[in-house]
């Protein structure tokens, strides 16, 4: 404000139509201003131009600053939001490897079970056609109506001849 009071001061007489301080006449020039625009302005003391720009300075630093803050932040948060689908993918996948395992697992299980209960019926079914080639034909034939059915004796065999 100091500043605003010592420009007033020096152009008052200017605006007042009276001329410089300096000039001993009263008399007017006969111009009226109506504004005085500044163009240019030179501090000459380099202290005062540093403290004049030191809030402006301030402000731009802390600018840059939160800016800078910010863009650290979003990098941050990208990266640990990829970090977080990395590891859920992986973690998807895991679970998907084991699922699958035990479903083979089970799979597999399950087969062999089939198998051996194909391969127990087929030698019952052989022991069922040795012992009525043998002369147990009555035993036979009750084995033969449980376990296999009619027809199914021969298709299990083949052509397998007892040694």
């Amino acid at each position: 404000d100091a500043l605003g009071s010592e420009l007033m001061r020096e152009i008052a007489p200017v605006v007042s139509g009276t001329g410089r301080l300096e000039d001993k006449t009263h008399r007017g020039w006969g111009v009226v201003l109506d504004s005085i625009e500044i163009q240019d302005v030179r501090v000459m003391s380099a202290g005062v131009f540093a403290n004049m720009q030191a809030r402006f300075r301030q402000d731009s630093e802390r600018l840059a600053r939160e800016a800078e803050l910010a863009k650290e932040r979003a990098v941050k948060q990208d990266e640990a939001n990829s970090e977080r689908q990395i590891a859920l993918t992986r973690l998807a996948s895991t679970t998907e490897v084991r699922q699958r395992q035990t479903e083979a697992e089970e799979n597999a299980r399950l087969e062999k079970l089939a198998t051996d209960a194909r391969v127990e019926e087929a030698r019952t079914k052989i022991l069922a056609v040795s012992e009525r080639k043998n002369g147990h034909g009555d035993r036979f034939s009750q084995r033969e109506d449980l376990l296999c059915g009619s027809g199914e004796i021969s298709h299990a065999i083949g052509s397998w001849r007892p040694s």
